[in-house]
Order: C-alpha cells, then sequence, then structure tokens
C-alpha cells in the first residue's frame, strides 16, 4: 500500500499514527450566571492533523526522495493531495507549529549523495 503526496510516491513503512485522535465535532461547555448549562456542538470542517510515522527499521528512501519531499515543506501555504490508499485521499498542508518532516541518515556518511539511505521518522501534515 503506496501512500502519495502531490506527485510523490512515499516510501512503504508509513503508518498513520494518530487515525483515530480525532473527531469532527467540537463541543463548547459553559455554566451560565444562572446555574444553567450551555453546551454547544459543531462540526469542525477543516484542522484534523495527519501524522505518518516511519522509522529506523522499515521506512527507508534515498537522499533524492528525501530532497524531493523536502522540497516541499520550502513552500509557504502550499496546499497538497495525500492519498493515504485505502484510508482516504486529503488536501492537506503542512503542520509548522512542529518540524513537518524528520528523516535521519541510516549510516552516517560525512557527504551523503543522492543514493544514501536515509528513514523517515515523521511526516506531519494539517487537513485544510
Amino acid at each position: 500500500m503506496n501512500f502519495t503526496l502531490a506527485s510523490l510516491t512515499l516510501p512503504e513503512g508509513l503508518y498513520w499514527s494518530d487515525k483515530y485522535d480525532w473527531t469532527p465535532v467540537k463541543q463548547s461547555v459553559e455554566i451560565l450566571l444562572t446555574g444553567t448549562l450551555l453546551i454547544e456542538e459543531a462540526a469542525q470542517l477543516a484542522g484534523r492533523e495527519i501524522t505518518l510515522i516511519g522509522g529506523r527499521n522499515y521506512c527507508w528512501a534515498l537522499q533524492s526522495a528525501i530532497d524531493s519531499i523536502y522540497a516541499l515543506t520550502q513552500t509557504a501555504a502550499l496546499e497538497m493531495t495525500l492519498d493515504l490508499a485505502a484510508d482516504g485521499i486529503y488536501q492537506v498542508m503542512w503542520r509548522r507549529d512542529v518540524t513537518p518532516l524528520t528523516a535521519k541518515q541510516f549510516s552516517i556518511y560525512s557527504e551523503p549523495d543522492d543514493d544514501t539511505l536515509y528513514s523517515i521518522d515523521k511526516l506531519c501534515f494539517i487537513e485544510v
């Protein structure tokens, strides 16, 4: 099951870690001066966080692929299509409240090239 981001195929081994940490219903609870409980609920139309987790043991990519993903993180207000196969297709932007892409060299080289292997630790998005 390959995920895609914009026109890029993401490496295998990523999983959606916070898939069930979100609900589209938001609630506000307030106690009024009269002592009455006021509860308001509404559907949240956007703002779902989508975090894809990889790891050193199961999500590898060449530096050239990491560079392509990294290039996408360098454009402000970039909206992209994230296709999570059976989990659906989402319009997303990079989350900027955290580091949007975390990747590390699999083996440390002082002069890595396009064929240097990296592990992807995390990709962080927000649905728009």
